[in-house]
């Protein structure tokens, strides 16, 4: 049913592709920032924010002591990373919330 939500345990695993998506945007983002636009110190700010959320959840993720719960947790709030790049071509439905 459009619109309808999703349970969290249907988010995919870092090891399916939505981490390297991320980075990719990332990366992308990084080329793009330019030193002489006046928000680029925001911009800057914004995309190290992302990059350390992603890391931390990549950490977490690798972790071998990590309950059921948590792990859904957490790969929820990587789809949530990740749905904010679903306008790009590479995006796969199988990463939205």
């Amino acid at each position: 049913m459009p619109g309808a939500r999703r349970r969290p345990t249907a988010v995919p695993s870092p090891g399916r592709g939505d981490s390297a998506f991320i980075r990719a945007r990332h990366e992308e983002l990084a080329e793009t920032t330019n030193p002489d636009n006046p928000d680029w110190l925001k911009a800057e700010r914004d995309l190290t924010a992302k990059q350390a959320r992603l890391k931390f959840m990549e950490l977490v993720l690798s972790g071998p002591d990590l309950e059921a719960g948590e792990r859904i947790h957490i790969e929820h709030l990587l789809s949530l990373e990740a749905a904010a790049y679903d306008w790009h071509a590479d995006f796969r439905d199988e990463w939205r919330p």
